[in-house]
């Protein structure tokens, strides 16, 4: 069998993914190192038929004193070989004094994302290979999280409005390396690759190369078990996709009881996709607990906090994910006591509107009035945000508090601040807008009112 060369092997990789036509506009990530140049003149060599218009970027992130040298390189090269290049600079300024590896991986995206965008390209090629992956493999490993992690790198996935690419994932260093040196290549060393500063460089300098002296096939061992495990994640996701619309609707809401139906290691199946939907990664304990507080009859609502804002929320028969769900957010009108008058009464910042007028006799009440006699003491009638502790009148004669009327209502724990009741002078709850009125009899000696509220709607003008 004829060993095929790393130039074959790119050109069957692409030719096999369709990642591009040929001529089409393709963004490829260079920096100067021995791994991007050589993804770079590999690319400039791909036959015809397949070989796209190639736009290099590459960003500046005056973080070393050679940072200058190596885009004056690239310029030069770009412009011998007629290409086009797109160049970031990453100002000084905008350098955070910690965390910098991080800050600097998202500044080197955005600008990728930019370049894309102008250049309406589809497709970024970055030259992550097989190494890259091992070391990602190790530090997710070291650090703990969700199984799926230890996937390491995919060779393709979502980025912008088109999808970012790794053609050279399979291919170790070594292979890069000798074919850089075999075509006379220039490109620059980064020294402080070598320096034990991150934790990717110490598995880069020092366990690899203890692992590899145990046994000096550890890399491949590696890369087989992530290719095994991919392969059975893979199967795994197929199983969820299939239970998938039994639980959730087009807005990946899942239904309690729909979900509880699954066998428990489903269950987390399905929470880990309904996490990778929304692009997060939680720890293990965190995902233990989500499904706890699905399983928990004693608690209808509750959320847990995840990640960078993200919440799982639980409303009784429903669970989704959230973001910047506020519990317990005052309301535009919490804390206010707005008096009703004859007049349309608009509670301030709100939609809500509420009038009331002398009637001559006794009325079924409609759905958005209620018929009441009121006595002298019960003015002012007063229309203030709703309190759990707040009761109203049932027609057995007993009391009902709002927070138990909020969940027999199944109403969600950060709606119901925002529900206004009308109460007497004396604070008696009359009618708690839109949800319950209060049972309280008419006295045929005192004077008949109906109290009528509206929510305004969109554009329509003020009474």
């Amino acid at each position: 069998m004829i060993k095929m060369t790393l130039l074959q092997r790119l050109t069957q990789t692409v030719l096999t993914a369709g990642w591009w036509s040929a001529g089409a506009p393709v963004i490829v990530a260079v920096s100067t190192g021995v791994d991007s140049m050589m993804l770079l003149t590999s690319l400039q060599q791909l036959p015809d038929t397949v070989r796209p218009r190639l736009i290099v970027a590459h960003v500046n992130h005056q973080l070393r004193a050679q940072s200058t040298e190596e885009q004056a390189f690239l310029a030069a090269y770009c412009h011998r070989h007629h290409l086009t290049l797109e160049t970031g600079v990453w100002s000084l300024a905008d350098h955070p004094k910690t965390g910098i590896e991080a800050a600097a991986r998202d500044f080197r995206y955005r600008f990728f994302d930019q370049v894309m965008r102008r250049h309406q390209a589809k497709v970024l090629v970055t030259a992550h290979h097989a190494d890259d992956q091992v070391e990602t493999i190790l530090m997710k490993l070291i650090r703990g999280g969700d199984l799926s992690q230890l996937c390491g790198i995919d060779r393709q996935r979502p980025f912008g409005d088109g999808q970012l690419v790794r053609p050279f994932l399979s291919e170790p260093k070594q292979t890069l390396l000798a074919a850089a040196k075999k075509a006379g290549l220039k490109w620059y060393e980064d020294a402080t690759n070598h320096e034990p500063t991150t934790v990717r460089n110490e598995l880069r300098t020092e366990l690899i190369p203890a692992l590899e002296k145990i046994n000096p096939q550890v890399k491949a061992h590696i890369l087989d078990y992530q290719k095994q495990l991919a392969e059975t994640m893979a199967v795994a996701q197929e199983a969820v996709a299939a239970d998938w619309p039994q639980i959730f609707n087009d807005q990946d809401q899942g239904r309690v009881a729909n979900w509880s139906m699954l066998s428990m290691t489903k269950q987390r199946a399905v929470l880990r996709e309904l996490l990778m939907r929304h692009q997060l990664v939680v720890k293990n304990d965190q995902l233990t607990e989500m499904g706890q507080l699905l399983r928990n009859r004693d608690r209808p609502q509750g959320q847990l906090s995840l990640t960078a804002g993200w919440q799982f929320v639980k409303r009784y028969n429903s669970f989704y994910l959230s973001k910047g769900l506020k519990l317990g957010k005052k309301t535009d009108f919490d804390q206010q006591n707005m008096v009703v008058s004859k007049q349309w009464t608009r509670l301030m910042n709100s939609a809500v509107r509420v009038v009331l007028k002398v009637d001559s006799g006794w009325k079924e009440s409609a759905r958005d009035t209620m018929t009441v006699s009121l006595a002298p003491s019960d003015f002012p009638l007063v229309v203030r945000a709703g309190v759990a502790d707040d009761q109203i009148t049932l027609k057995t004669g007993g009391h009902k508090t709002l927070r138990r009327l909020w969940i027999d209502r199944h109403l969600p724990v950060e709606t119901r601040s925002t529900i206004p009741v009308v109460t007497t002078a004396n604070g008696e709850v009359l009618w708690v807008l839109g949800v319950q009125r209060s049972a309280r009899p008419i006295e045929p000696s005192q004077s008949i009112f109906q109290i009528q509220f509206k929510q305004k709607g969109k554009g329509e003008a003020d009474e």
